[in-house]
């Protein structure tokens, strides 16, 4: 009790409660336990975690939260002793315990093991449980040596596909491609082979078949491409295979690249407006013969009003403009002025008016587009006295804007004057708005120019 005009009675302290820890949360083991987590979250892989959080001893397995990312050997070792490596748990019998072994490894029969011994069957061990860690040190430190290397090979043929569709074998395999032998590096290209679909279509293994491909000869190049020919559709519509699809047209001369084209021609407008199959368009129009892509670019013009527009699309058509012949331009140019306003309005198409006018004006047909060239002007410009005249309408959109900016770089002659004067006549709109200010700009830097 407290009195004002008194002493205050000593009250017995109240003790700190500290609050219980979460439950423990099931593992994805049903024989393990995880450890409860902070009260901050999942553990996200940065910094170290809370101390006590992942025990060091025996009896516990270790929490990978990190997997190899091209550190050396010392710092995986390190990561993975601090109990930071990604994937799966390490087995107890795995783990390094300086107190009963004095620093060195233990294998499963309790015995103790010094250097790493090439001469271990690690085929059967990359290919039972490659994904251990202290596995995948040794067999890094035995590949950086042509011993090693020469002692693993055998093995490590046998299990390319499996290594090649893991996080960390793909890394192996990448790095043998690095440092192994001319003979070495053709052997893996001949195991990767019968594999070559279903590795092609991994999120990892694709990695490793365009590593492939920098070191392998025209003969292992053809027998490669001649695996993914039964099913081409699914890797140039695949995430991951559509890069080896790519980088087959890259490395491969356009004689050779005649599956995909077949491929492609079956339905070139669905393909060039799909999110992957318009990468491989793309690269067959900048590496392959006109001759070779007559019908998939034919096919591609007959539906130029809706791949305009389309957010895949739109980057087969701008490669048809700067690719294509004088005549698949003009068909392209002419449908882009049969609606120009529209086009210039769409926040796909705009950049295909600009793309147009910079083929018509320098690019390598620009002699002989000067007709479509000069109708896509007097569209773009207008009557000045109309109601609502076309500049206008674009000069007020925040996409047409861009289009109106990059007519000071493409207008020749008479055309500036009469751009000059669109602009005076619309200044008032224009002022106040972002891209009127920067409109604006543009012309009063072209009368300082001219006067």
């Amino acid at each position: 009790m407290y009195d004002p005009y008194g002493a205050v009675e000593a009250e017995a302290p109240v003790p700190f409660m500290v609050p219980p820890p979460p439950p423990s949360m099931p593992y994805l083991y049903p024989d393990m336990a995880m450890p409860s987590m902070p009260p901050f979250g999942m553990y996200s892989g940065v910094g170290m975690p809370p101390p006590g959080m992942f025990p060091m001893d025996d009896q516990t397995p270790l929490l990978r939260a990190w997997s190899y990312g091209g550190a050396s050997s010392n710092d995986y070792r390190r990561r993975a002793g601090a109990g930071l490596a990604v994937g799966k748990v390490r087995s107890a019998s795995m783990v390094r315990s300086k107190s009963s072994t004095g620093g060195k490894k233990v294998k499963p029969n309790g015995k103790k093991e010094g250097k790493s011994d090439p001469t271990i069957k690690w085929g059967e061990a990359l290919y039972t449980g490659c994904k251990d860690d202290v596995a995948l040190m040794q067999l890094l430190e035995d590949i950086e040596t042509p011993a090693g290397r020469a002692a693993i090979m055998p093995n490590l043929l046998q299990v390319v596909g499996d290594l090649a569709c893991h996080v960390r074998g793909s890394k192996v395999l990448v790095v043998l491609f690095d440092v192994g032998d001319a003979e070495q590096k053709r052997l893996l290209v001949g195991a990767l082979v019968p594999v070559m679909l279903h590795v092609t279509n991994d999120a990892h293994g694709c990695r490793v078949v365009q590593k492939a491909m920098d070191f392998a000869s025209p003969e292992d190049l053809v027998r490669m491409a001649g695996a993914m020919e039964k099913d081409v559709m699914s890797c140039i519509e695949s995430m991951y295979g559509n890069y080896v699809i790519q980088k087959i047209i890259d490395v491969m001369p356009p004689e050779s690249c005649s599956f995909i084209i077949r491929a492609v021609q079956t339905e070139p407008a669905e393909i060039a407006s799909h999110m992957y199959g318009c990468r491989v368009v793309q690269r067959l129009l900048e590496h392959c013969k006109l001759g070779q892509m007559s019908e998939i670019i034919e096919g591609i013009i007959e539906d130029t009003a809706r791949l305009s527009q389309d957010f895949f699309g739109k980057n087969v058509i701008r490669h048809v403009l700067q690719y294509g012949s004088a005549d698949h331009v003009k068909r392209v140019m002419r449908v882009i002025t049969e609606d120009v306003v529209s086009y210039s309005n769409n926040r796909c198409s705009n950049g295909l008016v600009d793309k147009c006018l910079e083929v018509s004006t320098i690019g390598n047909h620009a002699q002989e587009l000067q007709a479509e060239r000069s109708a896509l002007m007097q569209e773009l410009l207008g009557d000045i006295s109309s109601a609502s005249p076309p500049f206008q309408q674009i000069m007020g959109d925040r996409f047409g804007s861009l289009v109106v900016q990059r007519l000071f770089d493409h207008a020749r002659g008479s055309e500036r004057g009469q751009l000059l004067r669109h602009l005076h006549g619309a200044e008032v709109l224009l002022r106040g708005t972002e891209r009127g200010d920067q409109i604006l700009a543009l012309m009063r830097a072209e009368q300082a120019a001219t006067s």
